[in-house]
């Protein structure tokens, strides 16, 4: 069993150690084909790695499957110690423009496949003998732009493949090829041009016979400060194919003929020569020593060749390009006509005023021919007859005023006229070849029909810089050009012109303000459209409709506003590049991007754009390379999500992070232009508006908590101290009433019968004075008199009355104050004795002048209020204490609501008492409890119209009390008179003057509510056999009809009255008389005052 056990846990352990051996070559390998970070990889299993301008401070760490390389325009250096032992499949390294100044001996160790090593623009001074020990197989190496002296021999041992070799730009002084270059035998090239050479001597090529022959090898020596060369020194190249002396203007003529006579013994497989740059005035004795040469390419460009002499090139007739270009040639002189092989001709930027004559025809075979920047015209012979086979014509720059062409143009390939004087062109027959036509920069004004009749491959129709108004619609019949271009001339319109085939249309920089919308039509293989420039301002959105594959757009430059950019790209979906910059455009539609789904190159600089929504650039999945410079941004809340955007984006922005630039910065607000659109910060609450109102109507409703908070404390501290301050007051008062009452005098205590007599002497001496005065005023004043006067005044004539009247009248203003001289005394006097009265009641405990009506015990602690005035403990109405809203309740008579002016007009006359100090006992809030007689003020409601209404509503049952005024009267002398015999018409009332009023003029009539069941007093009256109709002048006392409440009702004559009833029911009408209280004493005899 135990060995069952440990064999199933070998077994088991066994599996997990496969398990992590197959991770960790998984991740080995996974992690072998990894990216390195920063780098782009291209190729299956990233095979090609590309590190360019990354600034690396050392080389990344890359996998063994890699081929290239390239760490170019970085920050390496200045020793690359690094290894590159597992990268053994690497055959390129590009190192170039570091800052490497030494290589060690195991840079390249491992790499035993490498072929290309680039080491250019770098500051290496030498290399180590070891470098390539591994790498031995390298073909190109370039060194060039370094700082080497002398040709590092030593690293050459180790390098037996290497074709090509470039040490140009560097500081060599002396070359001499030593013997580590035996090695490469199969060297190519060597450049050693822009070295400060100055001889080339016999021992400098040496060691290069021993080369492999039969290899064609190159020799650059130009621009190397050269001015001696020694016999042999070149020669010894094996198979020297191309010789470049260029530059080197310390070559002398003798120098050049030596060199070209040992050059045709010892190089004879040269082909190209190269002598520009080197001051030469003639070519005559260049090879005049040379019996024949197969020199096929010669440059003698940028020397000062004015002539070309005959027999020149008597010994080179195998001639095929030859160079003369930027010379001062004047004519193609007769040397030329030994040039019979010649292919290429470039002539350009000469004197040449002709081209004409019989050396013209001996270059039958002249394939391409550069007339251009000379000083042809049409008034000299110019002739291209004869060049039947010239494939390339190229004649710009220069007078001509007509195309020139040859006799037969089967075979033309290129036709250049540009920067001429053409003004009319008709068009190419029978050119089936042609391809490039370039007619611009003339002053050509329209286009013609039918151009190319003949061409079917025409790649490019150049009509720029031309001053073209008009397009005929036929002129890219039957087949338009791929590539046509109008730009820079004078179009204002754009029709559709039958270019069905073209790719690349450019139509910048014309005045165009209307395309038409079918101006495309039928163009879906137009993949580059250029409208910059122009004026347009509104598109039509069909007018791309049929541009399927388009793929380069630019609008810039223009006036574009506000385009419905959806509908007008909505078939664009193979759009890379778009350009609208410098144009209006003021925002960006968040769906306007949505239909380029491939768009890489997007560029909107230079508009009005103040905001930029985000969301606009999130359907573009495949853009590299954005520019939004140069728009007046405005840095507010809603640029914060720009804002983040920008900073998070992957997407290339052009000039966002360019030092000192101006191209991204805010313009509005103020308190932010001049800030960078990614270091402005927004201030607080500025962007949160719903949390600035939040606060703000907090604050305002805790504003208005405390407000109320502190308000309440306030009137409750007001409200304390008014109550303390009444508080104060009340027992200010007290203590003062207090003070009063012991100072009060004792007053003599008189019986009831001294108290009336008294009273009845004041009030006598009182009508004695005003006796006259009231009839007057009265009369005046249409106030109705007593009963008792009224007999005395109508025995009188009218004119008697006038003059009384008058006496009276005129004497108003004296009277008046001699009534209220008596009024006061008269009223000082009732004081004394009142509060003589008062004490006496005091002491006895009730008070002997208690009126039967009046309940004075219970006065103190009744609560007047304007409402409650007129009502008593005792449930008693007081007509002269009455509210507003009582005498609303009231109704006419005639069964209408009383007038709002008749209650003002009482409570006028209610004022009128208040204000007159004689009833202020009557209408106050502490009413006079003295025994004084309580008549009515008035017994006509004066707002009633007529004596017959009064009749009808009220009977005739009402009764008027009037006392009479004969001295002879008792008691019983008071009778009752009927109220119609008063009445006074409402057309004869008028505004009484108040205070002319007399005492005895002064009625009141009590109004009684005569229900004895709720606790009010039983009203009774006297018997009496008098009948008031037929004895107006007996009137018995008011008061005398009214008995106490307890009285027992002893007296036979003393029994209720039947009109009682009656006469108290008016008592809810006349509320709405003003009342008058007058204050009258008792007039009675001992019998009549012993219940008083």
């Amino acid at each position: 069993m135990k060995m069952v056990t440990l064999s199933g846990n070998r077994a088991i352990v066994i599996q997990l150690l496969q398990i992590l051996l197959l991770f960790h070559l998984c991740m080995k390998y996974t992690q072998a084909h990894a990216c390195p970070h920063s780098c782009t990889c291209q190729g299956v299993y990233n095979t090609q790695v590309n590190c360019s301008s990354k600034f690396l401070l050392k080389p990344p760490t890359t996998s063994a499957s890699t081929l290239t390389l390239d760490l170019s325009h970085n920050s390496l250096g200045p020793i690359l110690n690094a290894s590159f032992a597992q990268m053994r499949n690497l055959t390129l390294i590009d190192l170039s423009q570091n800052a490497l100044t030494l290589l060690l001996d195991c840079t390249f160790s491992g790499m035993l496949s490498l072929k290309t090593v680039n080491l250019h623009r770098n500051r290496l001074t030498s290399l180590p003998e070891g470098l390539f020990t591994d790498a031995n197989k390298i073909e190109h190496l370039d060194l060039s732009y370094n700082l080497f002296v002398e040709l590092p021999n030593n690293a050459f041992k180790n390098l037996p493949h290497l074709k090509t070799l470039d040490v140009s730009h560097n500081m060599i002084v002396q070359l001499t090829l030593g013997l580590r270059f035996q090695v490469p035998r199969h060297i190519q090239a060597i450049d050693i041009s822009y070295n400060y050479i100055e001889a080339i001597r016999n021992d400098s090529f040496e060691i290069a016979s021993a080369w492999e022959r039969g290899i064609d090898r190159v020799l650059n020596l130009a621009f190397c400060r050269i001015s001696s060369i020694e016999s042999g020194a070149i020669t010894q190249i094996p198979n020297l194919n191309d010789l470049d002396l260029s530059g080197n203007s310390g070559i002398t003529m003798n120098m050049l003929e030596n060199l070209t006579k040992e050059l045709e013994t010892g190089a004879r497989n040269l082909d190209r020569l190269s002598l520009a740059h080197m001051n030469l005035t003639t070519l005559v004795p260049l090879f005049t020593k040379v019996s024949e040469i197969s020199l096929k390419f010669l440059n003698v460009s940028f020397n000062s060749i004015t002539d070309v002499p005959a027999d020149v090139f008597s010994t080179i007739r195998s001639l095929r390009v030859l160079d003369l270009s930027r010379n001062q040639v004047h004519n193609l002189a007769v040397g030329f006509s030994d040039l019979v092989s010649l292919r290429v001709l470039n002539v350009s930027h000469n004197l040449m005023q002709s081209f004409d004559g019989a050396t013209v025809t001996h270059l039958s075979n002249l394939h391409t021919l550069d007339v251009s920047h000379n000083k042809l015209t049409d008034s000299n012979n110019v002739n291209f007859s004869s060049l039947t086979k010239l494939n390339y014509l190229k004649v710009n720059n220069n007078f001509l005023a007509s195309v020139k062409l040859p006799t037969n143009i089967s075979n033309l390939q290129f036709l250049d006229y540009h920067s001429n004087r053409i003004r009319e062109f008709s068009g190419l027959d029978d050119v089936p070849i042609l391809e490039i036509v370039d007619l611009s920069d003339n002053d050509l004004e329209t286009v013609t029909g039918f151009l190319f009749r003949g061409a079917r491959f025409v790649k490019m129709a150049n009509f720029s810089k031309n001053s073209i108004k008009t397009i005929d619609h036929r002129a890219f019949l039957p087949y338009s050009p791929l590539s046509i271009d109008l730009s820079n001339n004078f179009l204002k319109e754009i029709l559709y012109c039958n270019w069905v085939a073209t790719q690349k249309l450019y139509l910048n920089h014309n005045s165009i303000a209307h395309i038409d919308n079918q101006a495309f039509h039928g163009m879906t293989g137009l993949e580059e459209l250029d409208l910059s420039k122009n004026q347009l301002v509104v598109l039509h959105e069909d007018l791309f409709y049929y541009l399927n594959n388009l793929k380069h757009l630019n609008l810039s430059y223009n006036g574009l506003l506000k385009l419905l950019w959806l509908h007008l790209f909505r078939n664009l979906d193979q759009l890379e590049t778009l350009d609208l910059g410098y144009n209006s455009i003021i925002n960006l539609n968040e769906s306007m991007l949505f239909p380029l789904s491939k768009i890489q190159r997007l560029y909107i600089q230079a508009n009005r754009l103040q905001t930029i929504i985000p969301r606009v650039f999130r359907d573009v999945a495949h853009l590299k390379v954005l520019d939004l410079s140069n728009n007046p941004f405005d840095c507010i809340c809603d640029m914060l999500a720009f804002k983040d955007w920008l900073k998070r984006t992957k997407i290339s922005v052009i000039g966002l992070y360019v030092f000192n630039s101006t191209a991204y910065h805010c313009r509005t607000p103020e308190k932010r232009a001049g800030l960078h659109v990614l270091n402005w910060n927004e201030d607080e609450f500025e962007c949160n508006r719903s949390m600035l109102y939040l606060i703000i109507v907090c604050s305002i409703g805790v504003f208005f908590i405390i407000l109320a908070v502190i308000i309440t404390a306030v009137y409750k501290c007001y409200k304390n101290y008014k109550w303390k301050a009444e508080i104060k007051k009340k027992l200010k008062e007290e203590e003062e009433n207090r003070k009063k009452r012991k100072k009060r005098v004792d007053v003599v205590k008189l019986s009831n019968q001294e108290i009336a007599e008294a009273i009845k002497e004041a009030v006598e001496r009182k009508s004695r004075k005003n006796k006259q005065k009231s009839r007057v005023i009265d009369r005046q004043n249409k106030y109705i008199p007593l009963p008792g006067l009224a007999n005395k005044h109508t025995g009188k004539r009218s004119s008697e009355n006038d003059e009384e009247r008058k006496a009276i009248t005129g004497n108003d203003k004296k009277v008046q104050k001699e009534r209220r001289r008596s009024r006061e005394g008269h009223y000082e006097k009732l004081k004394m004795e009142e509060l003589a009265t008062e004490e006496l009641e005091k002491q006895k405990g009730e008070s002997p002048y208690r009126h039967p009506e009046k309940n004075s015990n219970k006065r103190e602690n009744h609560i007047e209020t304007r409402n409650d005035r007129h009502v008593h403990d005792n449930g008693n109405f007081d007509p002269y204490h009455y509210d507003r809203r009582l005498i609303q309740k009231f109704q006419h008579p005639q069964g209408g609501d009383l007038t709002r002016e008749d209650a003002l007009r009482d409570q006028d006359r209610m004022a009128y008492y208040k204000r007159d100090p004689r009833y202020w006992h009557t209408v106050g809030p502490e009413r006079r409890n003295s025994p004084y007689i309580i008549s009515p003020a008035n017994i006509f409601p004066n707002r009633w119209d007529s004596d017959d209404e009064w009749n009808r509503i009220q009977g005739g049952a009402y009764q008027g009390h009037r006392r009479s005024r004969q001295e002879d009267h008792r008691m019983d002398g008071y009778t009752t008179t009927h109220i119609r015999d008063t009445v006074v018409p409402r057309h004869e009332r008028e505004n009484r003057v108040r205070e002319r009023i007399s005492d005895h003029n002064r009625e009141s009539f009590p109004f009684y509510n005569e229900r004895a069941d709720e606790g009010e007093p039983i009203h009774y009256t006297r018997q009496h056999n008098d009948d008031p109709y037929h004895h107006p002048n007996h009137q018995r006392s008011h008061s005398y009809n009214y008995l106490p409440q307890d009285y027992n009702g002893r007296a036979p004559h003393l029994k209720k009255d039947r009109l009682q009833k009656r006469y108290e029911s008016i008592n809810q009408i006349s509320n709405g008389i003003g009342p008058r209280a007058v204050s009258q004493p008792y007039l009675a005899r001992e019998s009549t005052s012993d219940w008083l």
